[in-house]
């Protein structure tokens, strides 16, 4: 497999191999599949691009918190001209306005995983962008009954749990988003909001005043 491959090199050497390719293409490359995600060789990737963008040096990285940092920078430095240099003597691309993207509901939530942007639309439709070029890489319908999704949680990085207007509740599979089980049907009010108390448990608010721990 190609985590084997890589993890049978030294670490330094499968670091500075990847980041040959650019910082984008390594970050693409680490997060190929969850086993490789959590190499060291990974791990040395974040960190060494970590420090590039920010000037601090920090051991652990997450590929969460780089991702947000690197989408930050981004917005940050858009347009400013003088920033070219800088970023061409990193190895990362110039940054510039993002073309908008068209959705064709309302989108009530975004989740960054790795290069990846997801968006949970008002009409339970999910969509899967890249996040530094925004080409659309899969979008899925909710299927069935129509029902106004409200609220929506990334849960434990593996699934989304998206809430709706009459209380229901449904899990989508991160690796697989036409993999959708309901996990409620209704409820007594819509969910306002949903929040991760641990690996296991969740937390629903619903428009009523009452609370649920699922």
């Amino acid at each position: 497999s190609s985590s084997g491959l890589w993890s049978a090199l030294p670490c330094e050497l499968a670091v500075a191999t990847l980041l040959s390719a650019g910082f984008a293409a390594a970050c693409r490359a680490t997060a190929a599949c969850r086993e490789w995600r959590e190499s060291s060789a990974a791990q040395g990737v974040r960190d060494r691009i970590y420090e590039a963008v920010t000037g601090a040096s920090i051991h652990g990285c997450g590929a969460a918190e780089l991702g947000e940092v690197l989408v930050s920078t981004q917005l940050l430095l858009a347009g400013v001209k003088s920033s070219k240099s800088w970023f061409l003597e990193t190895g990362l691309q110039t940054a510039s306005a993002a073309k908008p993207i068209p959705l064709t509901a309302e989108c009530i939530a975004l989740f960054l995983d790795d290069c990846t942007l997801f968006a949970v639309l008002r009409s339970g439709d999910l969509r899967c962008h890249r996040a530094d070029t925004g080409q659309l890489l899969d979008s899925v319908g909710k299927k069935g009954k129509h029902r106004d999704t409200t609220c929506a949680l990334f849960f434990n990085k593996r699934a989304f749990l998206l809430g709706d207007q009459v209380g229901g509740l449904t899990l989508t599979s991160r690796d697989d988003l036409t993999e959708r089980q309901q996990m409620r049907k209704e409820a007594s009010a819509a969910v306002d909001a949903l929040s991760q108390l641990d690996e296991t448990q969740v937390v629903a608010l619903h428009a009523d005043g009452c609370m649920d721990i699922l």
